[in-house]
């Protein structure tokens, strides 16, 4: 950017019947050069701030698409496992009459003429068999005596 004084009698000539300015251009002065150089040095400043902070969300949703990829890579391999089995099992009901009988028998509690079947259910509301003996309201065994 030039800067040019205001036009004197000693500045100036005439050319061709024309009034020309003859000064000088002068450069900015020091102070205006580094107004420009800090104002250019913010500028770049605050764009490398600007890009980092967009690096680092970037990379933060890369570490969370990772993440999601291998939970549904997980999930995935155990569906895969899991539609082998059912294959297995369902080839195995297709050709296998002893496995068919012996999931109605289990499964649907079906019995052959003649067969009786047991039921054993566990008591929820009793304690378990040996704090029953070893409760606090009976006496503690004694040693059997020495011969």
């Amino acid at each position: 950017m030039l800067i040019t004084f205001p036009s004197n009698s000693f500045t100036q000539k005439r050319i061709e019947g024309f009034l020309v300015d003859t000064a000088t251009p002068v450069k900015l002065s020091r102070l205006k050069n580094n107004i420009l150089i800090i104002a250019m040095a913010a500028t770049f400043a605050s764009a490398v701030c600007y890009f980092m902070w967009q690096y680092l969300e970037i990379r933060r949703e890369h570490k969370e698409l990772l993440r999601t990829k291998e939970q549904l890579t997980r999930r995935y391999e155990e569906a895969s496992e899991k539609l082998v089995e059912s294959q297995r099992i369902l080839e195995r009901l297709r050709t296998d009459p002893v496995f068919v009988e012996m999931i109605i028998r289990r499964r649907l509690g079906y019995a052959k003429a003649g067969e009786l079947i047991y039921y054993f259910e566990t008591p929820t509301d009793t304690p378990p068999l040996p704090s029953l003996i070893l409760s606090e309201t009976t006496p503690p065994v004694p040693p059997p005596p020495a011969r």
